[in-house]
């Protein structure tokens, strides 16, 4: 999963390129954390600051925010559902005993009834031969590297649904 951290770190700043959606609330916050035998690497985004500690290094910077929309993520090719609002973003990595055990976390808003968010889910993993199982709250199952990830959806109202992927162990 490590292996993961090193372009998302190279893409975080391009994303946010021109796309200040700080004022009204709408920017995705991220959080990247890697750990390893040489220290640990930290890097979190909210309301167009980055928060950047590595070995030797601790600071702050000032970048727009930026929103992460339902076309930006994917996974093994099962987009989230239409016009999807992803909140958070997040990568953590522990390589300190020579395993790597790494996670992605996804939070996001879909504007659908949870009814129908399960139901897309479900017709998309369907159509792309996944390896998953229903759940009271969402779905599980593995990606095609293997790695587990779980899908838990909360209904928001009767118009809307809140999610979470999470991705690894």
């Amino acid at each position: 999963m490590i292996r993961y951290t090193a372009p998302l770190l190279l893409l975080l700043p391009l994303a946010a390129c021109g796309t200040d959606d700080t004022e009204s609330g709408n920017a995705t916050t991220f959080s990247i954390s890697a750990r390893s035998e040489n220290g640990n690497t930290t890097i979190t985004g909210d309301g167009g600051k980055v928060g950047i500690k590595v070995p030797g290094f601790e600071g702050t910077v000032a970048i727009p925010g930026f929103r992460m929309k339902s076309d930006d993520f994917d996974l093994d090719g099962v987009k989230l559902y239409p016009d999807t609002a992803i909140t958070h973003f997040g990568v953590q990595s522990d390589e300190r005993d020579g395993d790597d055990h790494g996670r992605v976390v996804v939070e996001f808003e879909s504007p659908a009834a949870r009814d129908k968010v399960v139901a897309w889910f479900r017709d998309k993993f369907e159509d792309k031969d996944f390896q998953f199982s229903e759940t009271r709250t969402g779905f599980t199952g593995a990606t095609e590297d293997g790695d587990p990830f779980t899908l838990n959806l909360t209904a928001d109202g009767s118009d809307k649904t809140q999610g979470k992927i999470t991705i690894g162990k």
